[in-house]
């Protein structure tokens, strides 16, 4: 941009408003230089400085500086610098172009070219074959079959369980296996899953799915009965998706049966290495008390004791003493008072 233009423009501003004050000006002019360029057309001038000059307008309409910023952008942008049609040498045949370009093509099929044209990595004629199996050896045992009961997946995967026949297919990220651990081996960052698919024998509940958690926030799932919640949840906590490293998992089933266990407790109770643990250490602590032979004794102190250690470190590693306090926090956000949380589930 010339700076004739520029100094031509000034002149057309300071002759529209007479009293500009100097700094004003001054600015004015900086905007103008640096964006002379992008002033694509007289909008882009009066969103620039129209709003700034009708602050110092002294009897100027709005129109009149729309028609300011009309002969500003025609100063800055003159005939000669717009692109001009030029004819061609010979003609363009497009279709021996698009022969010679096609020719050229070696591999369409790389990552670049790749388009999404199956919705599931599932093989079905392989799937049909599995489940066929499946249903074979069912009936050879009396127990026949439901539906289908195959996990499918990049690991090949198989559940079998009668409470869920869910098929869940995933598409896994390798470079996310042992991302954001701390050092105790935990996970600590977001949680990503992508393009997954979970299917509940022919219908499809979820399909190129992609699932996001940050860290530190919560969540709930909100849809009509029958959309999948429940399945999406179970297999996160059975891990049929793929899971970072370092995440421990705590599954509440939506109905359990009415007894009298707490309810702080029925939620402990999920957490089933926690739960082993203490079980295993209650047995060696009680192997101690029961009297035998001398020596016996003795060897067996030292085995349980070895043992009791390695159960100690273990606890500490995943911090059981916590787990009652995680546990009512769990509930509380469910609305859980801390007497409720005492009580029954019977009677909650």
């Amino acid at each position: 941009m010339s700076d004739c233009c520029i100094t031509s423009a000034l002149e057309l501003i300071r002759t529209t408003f007479p009293g500009l004050d100097c700094d004003v000006s001054e600015y004015v002019e900086g905007v103008l230089r640096e964006n002379a360029e992008h002033f694509d057309s007289y909008r882009d001038v009066h969103d620039a400085i129209g709003d700034l000059l009708s602050g110092f307008s002294s009897g100027v309409s709005d129109s009149e500086i729309t028609d300011l910023c009309r002969s500003i952008h025609k100063l800055m942008s003159p005939q000669d610098s717009k692109p001009q049609e030029t004819t061609l040498d010979a003609p363009i045949h497009m279709a021996s172009l698009l022969e010679n370009f096609s020719g050229k093509v070696v591999d369409n099929k790389s990552i670049w070219m790749a388009k999404r044209e199956i919705s599931s990595v599932v093989d079905s004629k392989k799937l049909e074959k599995a489940e066929a199996k499946l249903k074979e050896k069912q009936e050879k045992k009396g127990l026949g079959i439901k539906s289908g009961t195959l996990y499918s997946s990049n690991c090949s995967k198989t559940v079998d369980n009668e409470e869920d026949f869910a098929t869940v297919n995933q598409q896994i990220d390798r470079r996310d296996i042992n991302a954001s651990l701390d050092a105790s081996g935990r996970h600590v960052g977001d949680i990503r899953l992508e393009n997954f698919d979970i299917f509940y024998g022919s219908r499809v509940l979820l399909e190129g799915a992609n699932l996001t958690i940050s860290y530190g926030r919560r969540y709930g799932l909100i849809g009509r009965n029958g959309f999948g919640k429940t399945t999406l949840l179970r297999a996160l906590a059975r891990r049929d998706l793929h899971l970072p490293a370092g995440l421990r998992i705590l599954h509440v089933e939506q109905e359990m049966a009415g007894d009298s266990t707490p309810a702080l407790e029925s939620v402990l109770q999920a957490d089933t290495e926690r739960a082993a643990l203490l079980a295993e250490l209650s047995r060696l602590q009680l192997s101690q008390t029961i009297p035998n032979g001398l020596q016996e004794a003795q060897d067996s102190e030292d085995r349980s004791g070895d043992k009791m250690a390695q159960i100690y470190a273990r606890l500490a590693a995943i911090e059981a003493d916590k787990a009652p306090a995680r546990a009512a926090v769990i509930l509380c956000g469910l609305g859980f008072d801390p007497e409720m949380q005492v009580s029954f589930i019977s009677s909650c």
